[in-house]
């Protein structure tokens, strides 16, 4: 389950962008109830969804392809912020949309 909503918030992360910690931590933090960005960065880096400079400066999402019951969650959190555009993304985030 843990590895199915990391794949969801990588897919919200722009390819091939490079992020300092603080905007990789706002990105994260207006995607999720929860702020504990640094978990989240950690998290996604342990996986190998994620890279980071040696410094901690410079953060890329890394290429990879999720698997199909990862590939249904993602659809489904980006269906749903879609659906709901003038829910502000903290909110969304709080009622699972």
């Amino acid at each position: 389950m843990r590895q199915h909503c990391l794949w969801a918030l990588w897919a919200q992360v722009p390819p091939r962008t490079v992020f300092t910690e603080k905007t990789i931590s706002e990105l994260f933090d207006g995607m999720t109830a929860f702020r504990d960005p640094a978990q989240i960065r950690r998290s996604l880096i342990e996986d190998g969804l994620l890279e980071r400079n040696r410094d901690g400066s410079r953060y890329v999402r890394r290429e990879a392809r999720p698997d199909a019951t990862a590939q249904a969650v993602i659809r489904e959190v980006l269906r749903r912020r879609s659906a709901n555009p003038t829910v502000p993304e903290r909110t969304s985030s709080l009622y699972g949309l």
